[in-house]
């Protein structure tokens, strides 16, 4: 993930210089997209730094780290169908049971 993370924050500033130099914008019309990847970037920082810090204050195999790794799973397996509309909200289920929205 580093590398295509490293790879989307390029092209991220590669469009702001873009916007900056090539477009007939005023900074002040393009600043408020460029703080937003200002403060994205920072943001992505902070939470990595965060992350590390509470991963070890954890030991490993205790139960909290396994139920973080199962809702991580869980995520990644249902957000993008969540997303893309493939699964309904609505009529989610979990272990067969109906989970209330």
């Amino acid at each position: 993930m580093p590398a295509n993370h490293s790879e989307i924050e390029k092209k991220l500033w590669a469009s702001a210089d873009e916007l900056r130099a090539n477009s007939n914008l005023k900074s002040s019309e393009y600043s408020v997209p460029v703080l937003g990847l200002i403060f994205l970037r920072f943001a992505d920082q902070r939470f990595a730094q965060v992350e590390r810090e509470l991963a070890a204050s954890v030991p490993v195999g205790s139960r909290r780290t396994r139920r973080n790794a199962n809702l991580r799973k869980t995520r990644d397996l249902l957000l993008p169908k969540l997303i893309s509309g493939e699964v309904d909200v609505e009529r989610l289920e979990v272990d067969g049971k109906a989970v209330k929205v």
